[in-house]
């Protein structure tokens, strides 16, 4: 078991609600008032105009998040630091490509993903943005806000279950969204992209994991991803019930992306015991500290 970061004391309960409202207000507010503007202004639907500004609102969210943890929690941003960056990033993003690209080899051996044709190499460009940008704003929101905040109150367990939680939920708004569809995000998200981010603590690995997976769904295998109608460099069609396939939403709402996402997932969150990297619910360390003080 871990101890949290030494600085400074242990924030009340009801400043730390403060604490994670102003960051889903930081985090949010960039997607939602670029959106609206380009929606305005350049009479785009609002899909389409996310996909544009998604990747930039993302880097502004990311930068207010750091500027308002530094002036206003007083803490250094160990969840964005900056050397490691690069090496991490670029481990997530080919893990995730591989976890899916088993997912595709698998339903293809199982004579359920078929290759219809192909696209310019330009049609992966549109794709590997919008992954971009959905990995870094999704990630900054439920493991940088939301999961860090329920593990510092309620412990590693507790956080994993419920940012899975609103991380599946969230995607029940997405096209072609079943209840089948969220449960497998949510196991994917507590199995996988949680304990990527407990391995360090630092966020640029789940990030490079999440925009991975969904560019290679999408751009590369032609597979719709979290019911998006795909556009990529390959032209594909999946065959069959849509428990096994993940139908119109996407390979990762699939048994077989389950299974493999769950593989992968448990031999990190093995890493992840390794380490000592669970941490235990606050009242437990205050407890322990007041024992062996």
């Amino acid at each position: 078991m871990i101890e949290p970061p030494a600085g400074s004391a242990h924030p009340s309960l009801r400043r730390s609600w403060l604490i994670m409202a102003a960051k889903l207000v930081v985090v949010i507010a960039p997607l939602a008032v670029l959106v609206s503007l380009v929606h305005r202004m350049a009479h785009l639907p609002t899909p389409v105009a996310q996909d544009f500004v998604e990747a930039p609102a993302a880097l502004l969210s990311l930068a207010l998040f750091a500027l308002y943890t530094r002036a206003f929690e007083g803490r250094r941003v160990d969840e964005l630091l900056l050397r490691p960056a690069p090496r991490e990033l670029f481990a997530g993003f080919g893990l995730g490509i591989l976890a899916i690209s088993l997912t595709v080899a698998v339903l293809a051996a199982l004579g359920r993903y078929r290759i219809m044709g192909h696209n310019p190499w330009t049609a992966a460009l549109m794709p590997l943005l919008s992954a971009i940008g959905a990995a870094l704003f999704e990630e900054l929101l439920f493991r940088g806000v939301l999961f860090r905040f329920a593990e510092d109150w309620l412990g590693s367990y507790w956080a994993l279950a419920l940012s899975a939680l609103f991380f599946g939920a969230a995607h029940l708004f997405n096209p072609h969204a079943t209840l089948l569809a969220a449960v497998a995000i949510m196991i994917e998200a507590a199995i996988v992209l949680g304990p990527a981010y407990m391995l360090r603590r630092r966020l640029w690995f789940p990030i490079g994991v999440h925009a991975g997976w969904n560019f290679a769904e999408e751009g590369v295998w032609g597979v719709a991803n979290s019911g998006a109608k795909p556009h990529g460099l390959i032209q594909a069609a999946l065959h069959g019930p849509a428990w096994l396939t993940g139908g119109e939403f996407g390979a990762e709402a699939s048994a077989v992306g389950i299974l493999i996402g769950g593989a992968i997932g448990l031999l990190l969150f093995r890493e992840v015991l390794r380490r000592g990297a669970i941490l235990t619910p606050y009242w437990r360390r205050k407890s322990h500290r007041a024992a062996t003080a």
